[in-house]
């Protein structure tokens, strides 16, 4: 099944068919082209991923909506995530004055 959707060029859908057959038996024949292909896969698949999710992210957290609601009233600062081809980074933006200060703490 891997190893079709790896012929079609549907990269994504065959990685995890791939990872399948190799864990279940890396000495076979097939679990050996199955290893060979998730490694041919692994940096266009996470080319694929970068791709996107490039930009700038606001983190909200794990708060229910209820509770945001209330809290974006007195909320002083957000967190922003930018995510670029080299890199990532977080930063800390004060809503009052719109300045970001970037944060080490993740």
């Amino acid at each position: 099944m891997g190893l079709s959707y790896f012929q079609k060029k549907q990269y994504n859908k065959a990685i995890e068919p791939l990872l399948f057959a190799y864990k279940i038996s890396p000495e076979s024949e097939i679990g050996k082209k199955s290893k060979n292909k998730i490694d041919l896969l692994k940096p266009i698949v996470r080319e694929n991923l970068i791709n996107k999710i490039i930009g700038t992210w606001n983190l909200n957290g794990n708060e229910p909506i209820w509770i945001r609601k209330d809290l974006e009233k007195t909320k002083r600062n957000d967190t922003l995530m930018v995510v670029t081809n080299q890199e990532i980074t977080y930063y800390v933006k004060n809503i009052k004055n719109k300045g970001k200060k970037i944060t080490t703490n993740r």
